[in-house]
């Protein structure tokens, strides 16, 4: 558990500004539009993928969404429960890998945190001091959250079913 929380801070401590600010509980409403998105996509995880934006996509319609805050906040509801998935995902494998096992996928995890927030804050770089920056920071944080989350729960379905 302790690890957990040190791993959450650092992936946290290594976002750019924009994308960690404040990060709240996913909101109900929120994860019960994403989860019936997956379950509506069924056992085909490529198209898990369409669920990107399930929650992020309605939020920026609303007054106020297309503003630079308003994007990146949409972005964030998104990422909350996102975010909740994965480390759910991540949990749940973990009684179906031997203790080696174990330790390789949390090595794997910790750089795949490292690359999602390089990947996502080369943007920084490309845009520096433009204010599309929050946005797609955000935006990259949450779609490549989504992706890992599908990932490892076809991971988990997979070793379940073997």
């Amino acid at each position: 558990m302790a690890l957990r929380f040190v791993l959450l801070l650092l992936a946290w401590l290594a976002l750019p500004p924009e994308a960690r600010a404040e990060t709240a509980a996913p909101r109900p409403e929120d994860k019960a539009a994403i989860d019936a998105c997956l379950r509506g996509k069924g056992a085909n995880v490529q198209r898990h993928t369409d669920c990107i934006g399930a929650v992020m996509a309605p939020c920026r319609e609303r007054p106020g969404g297309d503003t630079t805050y308003g994007l990146v906040t949409c972005a964030k509801r998104e990422l909350a429960v996102w975010d909740g998935l994965l480390n759910a995902a991540y949990k749940a494998l973990q009684p179906q890998l031997d203790r080696k096992q174990r330790g390789e996928l949390r090595d794997v995890q910790r750089l795949w945190i490292t690359w999602r927030d390089r990947k996502c804050g080369f943007d920084r770089y490309l845009y520096e001091g433009g204010s599309i920056v929050g946005p797609l920071v955000a935006d990259c944080v949450n779609a490549e959250t989504a992706r890992r989350t599908i990932e490892l729960r076809a991971l988990h379905r997979d070793l379940t079913n073997r």
